[in-house]
């Protein structure tokens, strides 16, 4: 805000501030809100049954600092974690057929008891059809091993392209994670446009612009549950974890289930015209908040000493600086800069 009033932060992110007010002013450019109004159009039909064709994906540039970590980490516990219920699942039915099969030579002997059966005759029956459900229930058994497998659950496409992108492999590798990697093109690209889940676990961000464009699009996105990402919590098709164990949840969900078209009103929360609304609404003072004289005095002393260490020219010229770069002028031509920091506070109306 104007004349040291106070300071507008995007999120949470960044550090505490005095007079500090968190308002995320950023928006998404509008081919990303075209897109997800077309998807909202469009019927499953047109897309052979479902609106997406693709499951989850990343984007950003192949640097660690853009989230790589936390991204392997969590599909590495992801991976784990669906494994793991395959192969409790997979025991669980292996122990229901044994059961099962159990009970058939008792079933036989008393069928061929009632056919008038005995000796090598029943018995032979009983030996070929214990067999038969023997191996039907052994087939049955490997098909659900295979369908049980981590399969697309566990898949994921990366994007990006960065200095670092072979130790990203190599990393991606070494944790036998099921993912593939494509180079780095614009988040609006049309084969982005149709995968149905975009995942972020990025902790670096401030504004989370890819996560933004992705909610735009109409897709689910899954991230973490920190401060960067409040904004988007308000948003139906946002997922938010805490844990790996969350982080699993939350992708299987929004892999299993198309996310939700939103409506217009929704949509344009995420556009630059509902930013600029947003900061205009915040950065307006009321009278009640304007600070008092006292305050400006205060104020204008700190901004005073500032400028007495940094707005002589011999200073800045040995800093490097300018003498008169732009605004930021040298302390002896800045004679106004006592005065704009005491403002008269605004008449009510």
């Amino acid at each position: 805000m104007h004349g040291g009033l106070g300071v507008i932060k995007l999120s949470d992110a960044v550090q505490k501030l005095p007079r500090q007010v968190t308002c995320n002013v950023h928006g998404v450019g509008g081919n990303f809100l075209a897109i997800g109004r077309q998807r909202r159009r469009a019927t499953a039909e047109e897309y052979g049954g479902k609106r997406f064709s693709k499951g989850a994906y990343f984007i950003g540039k192949a640097v660690w600092g853009k989230g790589y970590h936390e991204l392997l980490d969590c599909m590495a516990a992801h991976t784990a974690i669906v494994r793991a219920r395959r192969e409790e699942e997979r025991a669980a039915r292996h122990k229901a057929r044994e059961a099962a099969l159990q009970k058939v030579p008792r079933g036989l002997e008393e069928a061929a008891t009632e056919q008038g059966l005995d000796g090598p005759e029943a018995a032979a029956l009983t030996t070929a059809a214990a067999a038969a459900v023997a191996a039907a229930a052994a087939a049955s058994l490997t098909l659900g091993a295979a369908g049980a497998g981590a399969g697309g659950e566990c898949h994921l496409d990366i994007i990006g392209s960065g200095e670092d992108l072979a130790a990203i492999k190599e990393d991606a590798a070494s944790k036998q994670l099921d993912v593939s990697f494509y180079p780095g093109r614009d988040h609006a690209d049309e084969s982005i446009q149709e995968y149905q889940v975009f995942v972020n676990p990025s902790i670096s961000d401030v504004v989370a612009t890819t996560t933004a464009e992705a909610l735009a699009m109409g897709k689910w996105v899954v991230v973490q549950d920190i401060p960067c990402n409040a904004f988007f919590k308000q948003f139906g098709n946002c997922l938010t974890y805490d844990d790996a164990a969350g982080f699993s949840a939350a992708l299987l969900h929004a892999l299993q289930n198309e996310p939700a078209p939103m409506d217009d009103e929704t949509l344009n929360k995420l556009s630059w015209e509902a930013a600029t609304e947003r900061l205009l609404d915040v950065s307006a003072i009321k009278p009640e908040e304007w600070p008092s004289h006292r305050q400006q005095r205060y104020d204008a002393m700190i901004w005073r000493m500032y400028r007495s260490v940094t707005g002589f020219s011999v200073l800045r010229s040995a800093l490097g600086i300018s003498s008169a770069t732009g605004d930021d002028k040298p302390l002896e031509d800045d004679e106004d800069s006592h005065s704009d920091c005491e403002q008269p506070p605004p008449t009510s109306t």
